[in-house]
């Protein structure tokens, strides 16, 4: 028996550039087989060790982008009880060095922000007919993820709209109600997340060793507010972040806890970072100063600009970023470092 697809494919047929999606699948289905290494390694990684049977369930899919589809995968064990993981497939040869990259990279952010950056467990490669598939599987953890995203209200439409791509039950993007949020917050979300995509590249600066992260695509790429996250639960503290309240430190004294205190923000602790493409040497301040003058600009990857590698940074921001949002992102950034809510 064979893994169940579960179709929410919507706009994924785009990415498929002509294979068909049965081709596709059963691509997918023989690399994430049971049998295989990949899949073992992953359980290994995730602590199961005694397993005697493994059944695959179903892949059911979960995001797309340029370089990889991103599943949900779910086998059964010891005829007992299912477990999951994320698991992200790429068809295209010239890509097989960067996703490499990448998943090393986000293992070393990983050992040192693992409340930003979800864990990834195993990486592997083989060639399935036309296909060169590789896997990067990472914990249950991310769930059926929401990208933060600008695109398009509809296609008859040049209209933008921030939102999220939200994968089930079916997939389908939803606009974040800025008009709604302007009168009830101190700040509407979509700015208050092109702040936190500013303030990531600021609190991951590797002071020590003078490297930041390069090659972002804010745009729908980098980040996901995990399944959990909700809109009608936000409050006016999600947003006004300060020393005195970006952790419950009150909390944990009246509880006599010595573990870490809690982060109060429920945006930031559903904000994850799932991309981490380059990782460059830098001096900070001249980090800083690339950060202020490419984001001022609105980027997308096939652009000269970045093609000929004249941005470094910024590869798709989708819009301009005001001087104001930069400069609060900075400042936010740096407050969340030196809390360092992100860190072990």
């Amino acid at each position: 028996m064979g893994y169940k697809y579960i179709p929410t494919f919507g706009e994924l047929i785009y990415y498929l550039h002509g294979y068909s999606l049965e081709e596709f699948f059963d691509a997918t289905a023989k690399l994430l087989s049971p049998d295989g290494l990949l899949v073992k390694n992953t359980l290994n990684k995730m602590g199961i060790e005694n397993f005697t049977k493994l059944k695959p369930v179903s892949l059911e899919f979960v995001n797309y982008g340029i370089m990889q589809v991103i599943f949900r995968v779910t086998l059964e064990l010891n005829n007992e009880k299912e477990i999951s993981f994320i698991a992200a497939f790429s068809q295209m040869d010239k890509y097989v060095n960067e996703v490499k990259e990448e998943y090393e990279n986000l293992l070393l952010l990983y050992s040192k922000y693992p409340n930003l950056v979800n864990k990834s467990f195993s990486y592997g490669s083989i060639q399935i007919e036309k296909f060169k598939t590789l896997c990067c599987s990472t914990s249950l953890d991310l769930g059926y993820c929401n990208c933060v995203y600008r695109r398009p209200v509809n296609r008859n439409t040049k209209e933008m709209k921030w939102g999220l791509c939200v994968p089930l039950p079916e997939y389908h993007f939803e606009i974040f109600e800025e008009n709604l949020l302007d009168e009830q917050f101190y700040i509407p979300l979509p700015e208050f997340c092109r702040r936190l995509m500013i303030a990531t590249l600021i609190a991951i600066y590797d002071h020590k060793n003078e490297i930041g992260l390069a090659g972002t695509r804010f745009c729908g790429d980098d980040f996901v507010l995990l399944s959990g996250f909700s809109f009608s639960k936000l409050k006016k503290n999600d947003f006004q972040l300060n020393k005195n309240n970006l952790l419950d430190q009150d909390n944990n004294k009246v509880n006599n806890k010595k573990s870490k205190n809690e982060i109060t923000s429920s945006i930031l602790k559903s904000w994850r970072l799932i991309a981490a493409r380059k990782l460059i040497h830098i001096p900070y301040q001249d980090y800083l100063k690339l950060i202020k003058k490419e984001f001022q600009e609105e980027t997308f990857m096939y652009q000269p600009r970045i093609i000929n590698r004249e941005f470094i940074i910024n590869h798709k921001s989708g819009q301009a970023f005001s001087e104001n949002t930069i400069q609060e992102g900075i400042k936010l950034g740096i407050l969340i470092k030196e809390m360092g809510i992100w860190n072990k």
